[in-house]
């Protein structure tokens, strides 16, 4: 990031601005709470509405920073100033450099010659009428009267069809001024020029104010540069033009969710309630605004019939699963929720959802410890005495015929079973499984249960004996 910067603020010095601003608006899509970056930005724009968006970003993060305020004041209009925002800040620059040098004027490299300024009789935006040669604005309206070639980067005015640098076609502004700038706007935005697109945007929205996709364009580059309010606006103006917008739903959810946001989920909950039908995204993202509402039952419903739908990824049915063990664990039916829990980690997927149905699973259900995870084998041994001891004599008693075995001996063997099993798991392995699951973490290590158990296994075995012994 400081690399980004600095290079911005070293092609800022050598003249070549349309590099800086490449790089700094590069640093603060990286790091949007970059001062620095953003005080560069707003002097290498020749944009002022673009300027005064820099300086606002400067002065949120530090309201004390004195070049950000001079250059707002000068922008409104206030006295100039000896130092201004637009000139190099008199703080030092970060890194081995030290104390920034002054402006060095731009190497021959950086001056080649653009074409020659056309002389334009009037203005194409606000029809004011000149005798003289223009320069790149409007001085009556501030409106651009040339453009950056996206290929070459050098000016093209207004009234060329094509680059006189590198023959790219721009068509004929004063026909279709519309189309134009709309070329325009995805050739900015193909190449990342964001501080272009917005300004060709702002165009645009003058020339159709009510066209849907120049609002959506705007929101996404605001949201490109961390301006959230001015994105969450132009969010807010599509939805007025087009109620059922999938990205502006999704977008705005999202920033009310993070910020808990009620009135604004309420209404935009209403909003995705009118669609039908709606995607399987936005029918989450109504299910989530009712779970940050504390409608849990509807909630609980929007997930189910979500889960319904044979589309859905595997991420997304892990996530579904989790919100609906966490609705189910708040109503205190932790069963439904273990179950839940379970078909999240299902889903066979490792996202932070199936991580935290792991964490609430071994909070529910703790990881039995080693012991307990190797008491089939320990019940086994322990069960092997009692056992061989009752169906060896029951071997004897018919004589090692199974013919003659009755229905009175095959109880005995059973209850040989089910008795060495009770005693085994009360007096080796209290810890086992099935204890543990119906019984809580101590299973059958609590002086009672694993009192009761010996009893009762102890005379499961007795009673196999005098079957085996006796009915025999």
């Amino acid at each position: 990031m400081p690399g980004l910067v600095q290079a911005g603020i070293t092609a800022y010095r050598a003249g070549d601005r349309r590099r800086a601003r490449q790089l700094l608006t590069a640093a603060t899509q990286r790091d949007p709470r970059h001062e620095l970056a953003w005080l560069w930005l707003s002097a290498a724009h020749d944009d002022a509405a673009f300027k005064r968006i820099c300086l606002e970003k400067v002065l949120a993060l530090n309201p004390q920073n004195p070049n950000a305020r001079r250059g707002l004041q000068l922008l409104d209009g206030g006295a100039p100033r000896p130092v201004s925002v637009f000139s190099t800040p008199e703080a030092p620059l970060p890194g081995p450099a030290g104390p920034a040098a002054p402006v060095a004027r731009p190497p021959a490299a950086t001056m080649r010659g653009r074409p020659a300024p056309v002389l334009t009789p009037s203005c194409p935006w606000c029809q004011a009428e000149f005798t003289r040669p223009l320069a790149d604005r409007c001085p009556r309206c501030g409106r651009r009267l040339e453009f950056d070639c996206p290929e070459c980067e050098r000016g093209v005015s207004v009234n060329l069809e094509a680059c006189a640098q590198c023959g790219r076609i721009f068509g004929k502004f004063h026909a279709e001024r519309e189309p134009y700038l709309a070329r325009l706007l995805e050739a900015y935005r193909a190449k990342g020029w964001v501080d272009q697109a917005l300004l060709v945007n702002d165009y645009l929205l003058e020339l159709a104010p009510a066209a849907a996709r120049y609002h959506l364009a705007a929101a996404q580059l605001y949201d490109q540069i961390g301006d959230t309010t001015r994105s969450v606006n132009a969010y807010r103006r599509l939805l007025d033009l087009e109620p059922g917008q999938a990205e502006a739903l999704t977008q705005l959810a999202r920033w009310y969710l993070t910020l808990h946001q009620t009135p604004e989920l309420k209404d935009l909950s209403q909003r995705l309630r009118a669609l039908k039908p709606r995607t399987a995204r936005l029918t989450l993202l109504l299910g989530d605004i009712d779970y940050e509402l504390d409608d849990v039952k509807s909630a609980e419903r929007t997930y189910r019939e979500l889960l319904r739908r044979p589309e859905l990824d595997a991420a997304t049915r892990a996530r579904l699963h989790l919100r609906l063990g966490e609705i189910n664990l708040e109503r205190g039916r932790p069963a439904p929720a273990l179950r839940d829990y379970e078909a999240s980690l299902a889903a066979g997927v490792d996202t932070e959802d199936t991580q935290a149905a792991r964490r609430r699973l071994d909070s529910l259900r703790p990881p039995l410890p080693r012991r307990a995870l190797a008491s089939y084998g320990e019940t086994g041994r322990a069960m092997l005495g009692p056992v061989l001891l009752v169906w060896l004599l029951a071997a004897l008693q018919v004589g090692f015929q199974v013919a003659r075995l009755n229905l009175a001996g095959l109880l005995g063997l059973v209850l040989a079973v089910l008795g060495s099993y009770l005693l085994a798991a009360a007096q080796v392995t209290p810890l086992t499984p099935e204890w543990r699951e119906l019984l809580g973490e101590a299973g059958l290590a609590q002086p009672v249960p694993k009192a009761l158990a010996t009893v009762i296994g102890g005379g499961l075995v007795a009673a196999a004996l005098v079957l085996v012994l006796a009915g025999m």
